[in-house]
């Protein structure tokens, strides 16, 4: 598995994070995952005549890192390559390599020549992230946010995340627990700030989204990119007509101490011990 889907840490630390429980099986359904079922079918030789060409957009400093796809092949499967090469998109280059294998999406890499069949990258990579899948040649097909999209010259997969605290709640959860959780699922927000519902800010986005308890988190952007999110996000919160989406008390029960503004009661759910338990607690049909 990624080095950067480690659970171990999180849970050793007692952090509690029902939003990597929905964004995991977010991934799964969408079929982000790379890793196939049938991975032990995988054949370790490494191939000796096979070429590593990585294309990056030339204009998305922010888009999603694609070696860390890359160091996974090669930590995890001691796949070699005879040579590495980097392309930008907007060099001559890298616009031949985009029209000849027709590729949609940036960042992506692809490996060619006569040792790309012994990879058996057909048994690591889900179906889907073949872009091209021949004896000669494999395309990656990513499919990781942020992501430029050639065909509409932008960039999917943008937001921010807006974390909402009250400062008056010094026993409630820790709101940071969110972008941990976000960062431990390569999910990364382009902004992300802090404000308290004291703050006029704060008071307008409780107003604007009726928010009734805190701290949460609300974010804003192009959420659309994630495949399968959603749904999902509406069994720990809600999807305003707007497109913002707010966690609401469904998934604060399962955070910790909250505070609700209208009351000022503070409440407190059993805290999760494990990702079982919290899948138990937040079913997804």
């Amino acid at each position: 598995m990624f080095k950067f889907f480690h659970k171990k840490s999180i849970w050793d630390s007692k952090i509690t994070l029902v939003i990597l429980a929905v964004v995991v099986v977010s991934i799964i359904v969408g079929a982000v995952l790379l890793v196939k079922p049938a991975i032990n079918a995988f054949n370790k030789n490494s191939a000796n005549k096979a070429e590593l060409v990585i294309i990056q957009p030339s204009d998305c400093g922010d888009c999603f890192d694609i070696y860390q796809v890359i160091d996974f092949l090669k930590n995890d499967f001691q796949l070699t390559f005879t040579g590495e090469k980097e392309y930008q998109s907007n060099s001559f280059t890298g616009k031949k390599l985009i029209k000849d294998n027709d590729i949609k999406v940036l960042p992506t890499f692809l490996i060619r020549g006569t040792g790309v069949e012994a990879l058996g990258l057909d048994k690591i990579l889900a179906e889907g992230t073949f872009g091209k899948n021949e004896k000669d040649l494999f395309v990656y097909k990513n499919i990781f946010p942020p992501y430029y999209d050639l065909e509409n010259k932008d960039v999917k997969g943008r937001f921010d995340m807006i974390m909402l605290t009250d400062e008056s709640c010094v026993d409630c959860y820790d709101v940071e627990t969110h972008k941990t959780a976000f960062e431990n699922l390569i999910i990364n927000p382009t902004n992300i700030n802090k404000i308290d519902v004291s703050s006029d800010e704060g008071k307008q986005l409780v107003s604007d989204y009726s928010i009734v308890d805190v701290p949460t988190i609300v974010l804003k952007g192009d959420l659309d990119a994630y495949q399968g999110f959603k749904s999902l996000w509406e069994t720990v919160g809600s999807v305003e007509e707007d497109g913002v989406y707010v966690f609401r008390e469904a998934g604060l029960k399962l955070m910790g101490r909250y505070k609700n503004l209208e009351t000022g009661e503070v409440k407190e759910a059993p805290v999760p011990e494990s990702t079982d338990q919290m899948l138990d607690l937040a079913p997804v049909e």
